[in-house]
């Protein structure tokens, strides 16, 4: 035991040193916590995040090998309770009122009478949050924004967003109140606590049908998620969802996009399609950073609305030429574009089991030429065990699939640094009745569609590169 919390901190001091020496390097400091506008500085560096994952990892298992079983347990079982006080915190506003009021904060008394709801308690879901680091409390029942909880701003003054909810998300300056909003809707929160009764109830236990799941037990009808957002009274999810898929994609760089692929390998006037691609947000970076190319975004009727609002404010001259093009299609239908360079898939796959999946893969071989590349932009789900870490396991013969190992007594899926991986696997399965993929599920599901695996890039999103077969 000794030996192991030893090696844990050594690599926390370690890597805290290694952060310290790139920031100092570029003549900058860590974001401070409580500065709201200390933003993110140069995180995304590459070096920077494989020393903060590490030390990330290595935190985290430090504190859960020290702290009592039953603490950790009670941690977890409570946890319902930080998503219900964001959403307070998101649905009335709090950041941005926060923002106008500035660095002297808030008493709750004021913010209770702003907001119009007791500020009592509303101010012990704010100090629920700042215990959590979200929000900070400067003095006794006083209330700012911190670094992450300014985060959820949107930049609007609070007036607007009070007056105008449905579109408080639209050109937002910052938007992952969008996103918190969305994935924090009634639907989800019943859904998850329906997962017990959808696994111990053996028709649904069983079932890939995605109209089946915790999510639609939870609303009482069996029907698919993305019918059920486009019923009537379902507007504001709907509409949230397209800005909260917005926001999914600005959470990975941009440069991850751009470097999931050679794309100056492409010539002038290649084809790329971006199937199921929402308003087009993983298509933006690509359209602004490879102008010899053509684009055509395909998803449902219902979204195409919102995509030409997007396009308008982000990079209108690509719609008016003719660069990038909206077009509504179903993929579950025949592909009707058969001369595409590349097929772009950005979280498509994991909204369905593999029957499914593998029925979309094949309606897209069935339209591919042979030199189609099929690129896929999902999360790959580590494995918490080793397995073929050294290089040379099951699926050492596809470039990138097998991962390295992490310093020692790290666990192989680096903890907290691929949390949120396991979160979205449950969800999906909450939600679609699908999954998050590991490696040897990913290899598996081209089986049979025409389609293999050539390559792949790991990351915080992973790109997997189909060639045809």
């Amino acid at each position: 035991m000794s030996d192991q919390l030893t090696a844990l901190s050594s690599l926390i001091s370690n890597g805290i040193t290694e952060i310290a020496k790139k920031y100092a390097e570029r003549g900058q400091s860590y974001p401070i916590l409580a500065d709201p506008a200390a933003g993110d500085g140069i995180m995304d560096d590459a070096d920077i995040t494989k020393a903060t994952n590490t030390v990330l990892a290595a935190a985290a298992q430090l504190i859960e090998t020290l702290r009592k079983p039953a603490d950790v347990l009670m941690d977890t079982v409570y946890a319902m309770h930080t998503t219900s006080a964001l959403r307070v915190a998101v649905e009335t506003g709090i950041a941005e009122l926060l923002r106008e009021a500035g660095p002297d904060g808030l008493h709750i008394k004021v913010i209770g009478d702003k907001v119009g709801v007791d500020g009592d308690k509303l101010g012990r879901c704010l100090r629920f949050l700042s215990a959590r680091h979200i929000f900070k409390e400067l003095a006794p029942d006083v209330f700012a924004n911190n670094r992450h909880s300014a985060v959820l701003d949107t930049g609007k003054p609070y007036e607007a967003i009070q007056n105008r909810p449905l579109d408080r998300f639209e050109n937002a300056q910052r938007n992952m109140a969008a996103f918190v909003s969305h994935a924090s809707a009634e639907p989800f929160a019943k859904g998850a606590m329906c997962l017990t009764d959808y696994l111990l109830d053996p028709e649904s236990s069983f079932s890939i049908d995605p109209a089946i799941t915790p999510v639609s037990r939870g609303h009482g009808q069996n029907i698919a998620w993305f019918e059920y957002i486009e019923q009537p009274g379902n507007e504001r999810l709907l509409k949230n969802m397209g800005a909260a898929m917005a926001v999914s994609a600005s959470l990975f760089p941009k440069e991850l996009v751009l470097s999931t692929f050679d794309w100056d390998s492409l010539k002038k006037g290649d084809l790329v399609v971006d199937v199921g691609g929402g308003i087009g947000s993983c298509t933006l970076p690509l359209a602004q950073g490879f102008l010899h190319l053509r684009y055509v975004i395909q998803d449902r009727p219902s979204v195409i609305p919102q995509g030409f609002k997007y396009w308008a404010s982000e990079f209108p001259a690509a719609i008016e030429t003719g660069m990038v093009q909206l077009q509504a299609h179903d993929f579950f239908q025949p592909q009707p574009i058969k001369d595409a360079s590349v097929f772009l898939l950005r979280f498509v796959i994991h909204d369905w089991a593999d029957k499914y999946a593998k029925e979309i893969m094949c309606l897209l071989r069935a339209s591919a030429t042979p030199r189609t590349k099929l690129l896929l932009l999902e999360f790959v789900v580590p494995y918490t065990c080793n397995a073929g870490a050294d290089g040379k396991g099951k699926y050492s013969y596809v470039p990138g699939a097998e991962d390295d190992q992490p310093p020692y007594p790290l666990l192989p899926s680096m903890g907290p640094v691929s949390s949120h991986v396991y979160f979205a696997d449950l969800r999906m399965m909450a939600n679609c009745n699908s999954p998050e993929r590991t490696i040897g599920q990913w290899v598996d599901l081209a089986e049979g569609t025409g389609w293999k695996l050539e390559s792949v890039k790991k990351g915080a999103l992973s790109a997997l590169v189909y060639g045809v077969a």
